[in-house]
């Protein structure tokens, strides 16, 4: 019979996990067609609206004449979804297609 040997556990200590600090992710770029707007849908409270931007960089002389073209930043928000469509109208129409059933959303302006 196989004897087992007794573990000391006298050099055992407990250490307390760091806490983990969120970092912002790069979630994904949009590139909106011509004369498109980028609607927030918000799935919770079944709400549409025109998404909001970060106030941006501000863009040199030197920069605007090279044409680097300046990026828009998006406030996320929890519970909604991000795309682009012509109009309110349109938006509606995108989501009854997408989602496959018709729902009562809210036009935010």
């Amino acid at each position: 019979m196989k004897e087992t040997l007794p573990q000391n556990t006298d050099n055992v200590s407990f250490v307390k996990p760091a806490k983990h600090q969120k970092k912002p992710v790069f979630v994904g770029a949009q590139k909106l067609k011509r004369n498109h707007t980028l609607f927030e849908i918000n799935v919770v409270e079944l709400t549409i609206a025109k998404a909001k931007y970060f106030d941006t960089e501000e863009v040199t002389f030197e920069q605007a004449k090279k044409g680097i073209p300046v990026q828009k930043k998006i406030a996320l928000k929890e519970n909604c979804v991000y795309f682009s469509a012509l109009n309110f109208k349109n938006a509606l129409h995108q989501i009854e297609q997408k989602s496959g059933a018709s729902s009562d959303f809210k036009i935010i302006k």
